[in-house]
């Protein structure tokens, strides 16, 4: 079943009877919270092992260039995925053809197809065998690490989900550093309450870096990486 900010926010609120729900924090305050907490989690996964929350997303050309994935954190692979529009301008004819990502500064590091980012936007790196952004011409799909999506403060904690990537056996660490937060914001910070959430969450933390490092226990690889 998936987690809500409703669960989060009453299992943070009840770890001290002094945390008065009513004044201590309104809900869209603790929503906010956990939308910024939960970005930072998903990002120090990205970091550590960029396929834990791994989605894809298929993008058309925009007729210059394609769009970056507006959630993606780190992009681990490329692949041609059919036509965008009529396809008269489509270079890739086999779907699932790797397209390299090659740095601006040093196009040609790689064997063709390929492409090259700039800021947010993805170009053809030229050359009638790469990709074609036109409106006609390459669908390509990206692989990548997402960020965690937005939670919405205007609606109640009940409504807002946490995303189906994220595992529940780990709440506890969302749980911890928003207790945290509400220590501090009580005035409680420098107290042995604080000091024991900074150490539950250094625990949590333990067992997420954890379970992003056994993520690839079974994946076959080419060479021994130990």
């Amino acid at each position: 079943m998936a987690t809500t900010c409703a669960l989060l926010i009453a299992a943070a609120l009840n770890r001290r009877t002094a945390n008065d729900a009513d004044k201590l924090a309104t809900p869209g305050e603790l929503i906010g919270q956990l939308d910024r907490i939960m970005k930072g989690i998903y990002l120090k996964g990205s970091k550590i092992n960029p396929g834990f929350f791994g989605t894809s997303a298929s993008v058309a050309g925009t007729g210059t260039t394609w769009l970056r994935p507006v959630d993606a954190h780190v992009v681990t692979r490329v692949e041609a995925n059919g036509a965008t529009g009529t396809g008269a301008d489509r270079v890739i004819t086999v779907v699932g053809t790797e397209i390299n990502v090659v740095p601006f500064n040093d196009r040609d590091i790689e064997f063709v197809p390929r492409i090259y980012r700039y800021g947010g936007l993805y170009y053809s790196e030229g050359g009638a065998t790469n990709p074609s952004p036109s409106a006609n011409g390459d669908t390509l799909k990206f692989y990548y690490s997402k960020r965690h999506p937005d939670f919405n403060t205007a609606l109640a904690p009940s409504a807002n989900t946490l995303d189906a990537t994220w595992n529940d056996a780990l709440n506890g660490l969302p749980i911890a550093e928003l207790a945290r937060y509400l220590c501090i914001k009580a005035g409680r910070g420098g107290t042995p309450e604080a000091a024991g959430l900074d150490e539950e969450i250094k625990g949590w933390d333990a067992l997420f870096m954890a379970e992003l490092a056994l993520d690839n226990d079974s994946i076959a690889q080419r060479n021994e990486t130990e």
